[in-house]
């Protein structure tokens, strides 16, 4: 790894994985992270829920540790 170089790394969790949707259900980000990492060291970080609207299926709060109630008060994705 260049340590002079600077970049950003994001994370997401879903309700799925289709974004199409010709392929069934559309699925919903419900949460967003990132990390700027400069001279090899996180500088900056950021972490939001996103409102969803739908009800979370139990495999995604099992599977992610994300409740209903953590997105009941949430911004949507676009904010």
């Amino acid at each position: 790894m260049d340590k002079d170089k600077t970049f950003v790394v994001i994370d997401i969790e879903t309700t799925g994985l289709n974004s199409n949707p010709d392929y069934g259900e559309v699925n919903h980000i419900i949460e967003v992270g990132a990390v700027k990492i400069e001279q090899g060291k996180i500088s900056e970080n950021f972490s939001s829920f996103c409102t969803c609207p739908i009800s979370l299926p139990d495999e995604i709060v099992k599977l992610t540790g994300i409740s209903n109630e953590d997105l009941a008060n949430a911004p949507s994705v676009k904010q």
